[in-house]
């Protein structure tokens, strides 16, 4: 193998170590973390519109196969994040609220 080859080898083997030894002490230090949360933001999972093709003109047939819209979706999802630590945690989950406000 060229030299040049083999230090690169081995400058990849070394980073990785380093790498991996970063995201486990991250881990620990995350894990040993009395979160302070921010306020919650919503930020939803959001899948934009678009067109299936159809079947090019001219090919009708049996199981000829016609364009299809997808509409636009919206997954409710909200995101919060510790001010210590930088970790941030997401859910789907909510709790419904209804408040009655007095009408005179």
């Amino acid at each position: 193998m060229d030299e040049r080859f083999r230090k690169l080898v081995q400058y990849e083997r070394v980073s990785k170590k380093a790498y991996d030894l970063a995201k486990r002490e991250l881990r620990a230090a995350r894990s040993s973390c009395q979160h302070e949360w921010i306020e919650a933001k919503y930020n939803p999972v959001v899948r934009e519109e678009y067109t299936i093709p159809g079947d090019a003109l001219g090919t009708m047939g049996e199981d000829h196969r016609g364009t299809w819209h997808v509409h636009r979706s919206e997954k409710p999802r909200w995101s919060r994040t510790c001010a210590i630590c930088g970790k941030v945690e997401y859910t789907e989950r909510s709790d419904e609220q209804i408040t009655r406000t007095p009408r005179f």
